[in-house]
């Protein structure tokens, strides 16, 4: 799987739900986010879940961790790189 390498694709997480569920991103329809764009988080080089958007705002978006790829706990500042 190829993913973005320019900004437009990159983004940090800004908030972690309850219970690792969602993640706040700061990637926006501003950035070209749109629901159901899937992204890789990372901790450092570790891979800890995969995400799908799920609420698209100018400036962030919500984020729902895809059942069964969560491997670890997810943390405020984690990277997460848009999926092609």
């Amino acid at each position: 799987t190829a993913v973005f390498a320019s900004r437009a694709g990159r983004s940090s997480v800004l908030t972690v739900g309850p219970g690792n569920a969602f993640v706040v991103l700061n990637f926006g329809s501003a950035r070209g986010a749109q629901l159901g764009h899937r992204l890789t988080v990372t901790h450092g080089e570790t891979v800890v879940a995969t995400v799908e958007i799920s609420d698209v705002r100018a400036h962030f978006s919500v984020a729902q961790v895809m059942p069964g790829t969560l491997r670890g706990v997810l943390h405020k500042g984690d990277s997460a790189v848009l999926i092609r």
